[in-house]
């Protein structure tokens, strides 16, 4: 996996901090990699919105800032922590939800270019 990355692209995944979580083990990061696009947080997420479960939108954002920090995914991390805040008071403002949206899809567009260039 290549550590060479815009500016653009580690605010969406920052490889070079990811690894160092991982202890520079490559393939660790790669398995986890695989666990972030196979989560079932997001989706669950998006249900609960669309039910107005705003406590259960509040426990799977948290779960998502809490997997998206411990994979150095900065934008999508700060999407979800905003999440969080909102969904805490049962609420949650389109133009964050948008914020989340755009950075889950640029982030998971990522991961999967990275994973396929990797033969994974």
């Amino acid at each position: 996996m290549s550590i060479d990355q815009t500016q653009e692209e580690k605010k969406l995944l920052d490889i070079p901090s990811a690894l160092l979580r991982v202890r520079g083990k490559e393939h660790t990061l790669i398995r986890m990699l695989h666990l972030f696009l196979n989560s079932r947080e997001f989706d669950q997420l998006e249900e609960a919105l669309a039910a107005q479960d705003y406590p259960l939108a509040a426990n799977l954002a948290h779960a998502i800032k809490g997997m998206t920090g411990n994979l150095s995914m900065p934008l999508l991390f700060e999407a979800s922590a905003e999440a969080v805040v909102q969904l805490r008071q049962n609420r949650l403002s389109d133009q964050v939800l948008a914020r989340y949206r755009y950075a889950y899809a640029r982030t998971r567009a990522l991961v999967e270019l990275l994973l396929r260039d990797a033969g994974e």
